[in-house]
Parts: structure tokens; C-alpha cells; sequence
């Protein structure tokens, strides 16, 4: 009898050391796991903060860089929506109210230039569809654009991107255009003198030749 007792408290005793010793190691892996967990959460919040803030100061960068552009520039997604633009752009094209807008679909846009009559005279759903084509184009595109009745002229260039959209820059050339458009006026009058004259003009060239080649 006292043989099985004691053997039954030796059981008994390893067991209840046992299940001790598996609660203490199981209370310190579960407190070590913790921490590592905690360690590593602490390190990933680091991370995403330091990229984060790394992300936000090259967009203001790139905010800055485009908002001091003497040209306008606007990027359209696959879509035909607006991605980014600056304010250069806005200011070219005169279109008012929140129809550009990051989000919104670029052919309201067309839609407010072809009602202007920037395009030219012609039936507006037939302009703003070949502005559309030309965008959805898959070769860089030239074009000008005549703002309010030739108040302003825009000379634009589109590329396209790859896997689609669209990179437009827009330049203002209303001022070469001018100088060209009085230059050819200018010749135009000359010219008519010339042939409306009754005496025989030479003009000399900076050779000392005459006109032809004489």
C-alpha cells in the first residue's frame, strides 16, 4: 500500500512539476513572441511613416517643379481621366468652373471647347469625337488650339503612355503666331505693290545682286 502511494505521489509530483515548468516556458515564449511581434509592428509603422513622408515631399516636389512651368501639362489615365495637371494649364485654356478636376473625364472638357468654338466651326459631336480620337492615339499628336475667338493660341503636344492615357503639354505661341501672321500681311502688301506698280522695281539682295540673280 504504501509502495503505490508512493509511487502515485512520485506521479502525481512530476506531473504537477511538469505542468509548471510548460506554464512558465509557455507564459515566456508567449511574452517573448509579444514583444517580437510588437518590435516588428513598431518597425513597419516606422517604415511606412518614413516612406510615407518620403512619398509626400516628392509629390510637393513635383508640385513645385510644375506649378513654375511656363507651359501647361496635364496626364490622362487609360480612362481618358485626369491624373495630375497644374495650374499653367487651367489658366491656358480658360475653362471655368470644377470641370478639370482630378477624376473627371476629359471629354467634358472637349465638350466646353468645342461649345466655345475653339475647334473651329463644324458639328460639335464630330469635333469633340476626332479630339478624342487623337488622344486615345497611340502616336504623339501636334496640334493647336484657338482660345476664345483667337484670344489665345495654344500649340499642344501629346504622347501617349504605355498601357494607356496620355501626356499633353501646351505651350502658348499667340504671340509668334501674331509676329508671323503681320509678317505675312507685310509681305502680302509688298508683293501687291510690286504687281499693281507701273514702273520696274529691282530689289537688291545683301550680295549686291538683284532679286534675280543678276
Amino acid at each position: 500500500y504504501f509502495t503505490i502511494r508512493n509511487t502515485v505521489l512520485i506521479v502525481l509530483g512530476v506531473t504537477v512539476t511538469m505542468a509548471l515548468i510548460l506554464t512558465g516556458l509557455t507564459t515566456w515564449v508567449g511574452r517573448s513572441a509579444n514583444r517580437s511581434l510588437s518590435k516588428a509592428r513598431d518597425e513597419l509603422e516606422r517604415k511606412v511613416e518614413e516612406r510615407t513622408a518620403e512619398v509626400a515631399e516628392k509629390e510637393a516636389h513635383l508640385r513645385l517643379a510644375m506649378d513654375t512651368m511656363t507651359d501647361g501639362i496635364f496626364m490622362l489615365d487609360g480612362d481618358m481621366q485626369y491624373v495630375l495637371f497644374n495650374n499653367r494649364y487651367r489658366e491656358l485654356v480658360e475653362i471655368p468652373g470644377d470641370i478639370i478636376q482630378i477624376g473627371a473625364k476629359v471629354s467634358d472638357v472637349i465638350k466646353a471647347h468645342a461649345a466655345r468654338g475653339d475647334y473651329g466651326k463644324g458639328n460639335t459631336d464630330g469635333l469633340v469625337r476626332k479630339q478624342r480620337l487623337g488622344l486615345l492615339s497611340d502616336q504623339v499628336v501636334d496640334s493647336e488650339l484657338s482660345i476664345n475667338a483667337d484670344k489665345r493660341i495654344i500649340s499642344l503636344r501629346k504622347a501617349p503612355i504605355e498601357g494607356g492615357g496620355a501626356v499633353v503639354v501646351l505651350t502658348d505661341v499667340t504671340e509668334r503666331k501674331r509676329q508671323e501672321n503681320a509678317l505675312k500681311k507685310s509681305e502680302q502688301q509688298v508683293r501687291h505693290i510690286l504687281e499693281d506698280s507701273p514702273v520696274a522695281v529691282a530689289i537688291s539682295l545683301d550680295d549686291g545682286s538683284d532679286e534675280d540673280g543678276t
